[in-house]
């Protein structure tokens, strides 16, 4: 093997190393980005109540409308919240006396 070739298959692998820390890097970036999901899932429906509320129709309904809906999405992350604390200490997800109850 010829100097040079022994230096661009070195320099071929440095390459390769650098372009793998690269890739690394990238996707820690993407993962510590995409992390907080909950975050993001909030960002869209508030955006999308804002959107749909003062841009789209610009009418008291709609912006009525876009107000009940981030009331029921709140109640419900609300909910969520409860029954995964719940689940986390042992409980069971609905106290017992409601869920013996008839309707």
């Amino acid at each position: 093997m010829t100097n040079a070739k022994r230096i661009s298959a070195n320099c071929l692998k440095s390459v390769a190393g650098t372009l793998r820390r690269i890739g690394n890097l990238v996707a820690a970036y993407i993962h510590w980005f995409l992390g907080p999901r909950l975050f993001w899932l909030g960002v869209l429906v508030i955006s999308n109540a804002l959107l749909f509320g003062f841009y789209t129709f610009r009418s008291e309904v709609a912006i009525r409308s876009a107000g009940l809906t981030l009331e029921l999405l709140g109640l419900l992350v609300a909910l969520g919240g409860i029954i995964e604390t719940r689940t986390f200490f042992g409980l069971p997800d609905v106290p017992p006396h409601l869920s013996s109850t008839p309707i």
